[in-house]
C-alpha cells in the first residue's frame, strides 16, 4: 500500500477544499461508492460543508472549522 500511496497524485495544500472535492475526492472516492452512500456524501457536501468551507484553502482549514459544522444529523 505504501508504494501505491506514494505514487498517487497528492493535492497541493494551496488548493481550496472545493477544488479538493471536485478534482480528487469526488472522482476518486465518492463516485466509486454505492448509490446511497454516494448520495449521502454529496448531500452533506452540498448542504453543510460546501457553503461554509469550499472556498477555504486546505492549508487554512482547522479542526475548529470542522467542529463549527456541528454533528451530522440523520435526515
Amino acid at each position: 500500500m505504501r508504494e501505491s500511496n506514494q505514487n498517487a497524485p497528492r493535492p497541493r495544500a494551496s488548493i481550496t477544499l472545493g477544488e479538493l472535492w471536485d478534482q480528487h475526492f469526488k472522482p476518486n472516492v465518492v463516485d466509486k461508492m454505492k448509490r446511497n452512500t454516494r448520495a449521502m456524501y454529496q448531500d452533506r457536501w452540498g448542504k453543510r460543508i460546501a457553503p461554509v468551507l469550499s472556498g477555504k484553502r486546505m492549508r487554512n482549514v482547522a479542526s475548529l472549522d470542522l467542529d463549527r459544522l456541528g454533528p451530522a444529523r440523520r435526515s
